[in-house]
């Protein structure tokens, strides 16, 4: 009873929080966390949400996290707050299958001058055939800016610009 409040509690939170983006579209990286390595990959769906991709491993389980995330500025433009929900499939040594739901909270840093940012995050998830049940696992990201915020803007302008001289 207590892991169903909990679930609902978190999702509750997730769509009550207003937020207000983030300085990229597309980011990839190595995620490190406490017992595992693995990559991920975000992409941004709407101003202030993204969807999360994490591929992570261990010596007794492999596991695929599929996240939606929402953003919100704190102390500048710079530093995000994030908080979202999502689901997980794995492989588990003793188990065989494994699959939940997760959440995930933490704070993502854009690096001045590099195409860089840093995230720190909680990611509590219930396994639903699983005796483990419910654990909390922590990582820190490391991601690239593949596609930044203002790419679109910058192809839009260029491309009125040679209409206009066209027209001319």
């Amino acid at each position: 009873m207590r892991k169903i409040r909990f679930i609902l509690s978190f999702l509750f939170v997730a769509s009550v929080l207003s937020c207000s983006g983030q300085k990229y579209i597309t980011a990839t990286g190595a995620r490190i966390g406490s017992n595992h390595l693995g990559l991920s990959l975000q992409q941004r769906v709407l101003k202030q949400t993204t969807i999360e991709s994490i591929i992570t491993m261990n010596s007794s389980e492999a596991r695929l996290t599929a996240l939606l995330e929402q953003h919100q500025k704190i102390l500048g433009r710079r530093l995000n707050i994030y908080l979202g929900v999502g689901a997980h499939v794995g492989a588990k040594n003793k188990i065989g299958t494994l699959y939940g739901v997760d959440g995930i909270l933490g704070l993502e840093y854009k690096m001045m001058l590099s195409r860089l940012n840093l995230s720190f995050d909680f990611q509590p998830a219930y396994h639903i055939n699983s005796e483990d049940g419910f654990n909390i696992r922590s990582g820190i990201t490391l991601r690239k800016v593949l596609i930044k915020d203002n790419f679109f803007k910058k192809r839009k302008r260029k491309r009125q610009r040679a209409k206009k001289k066209k027209k001319d």
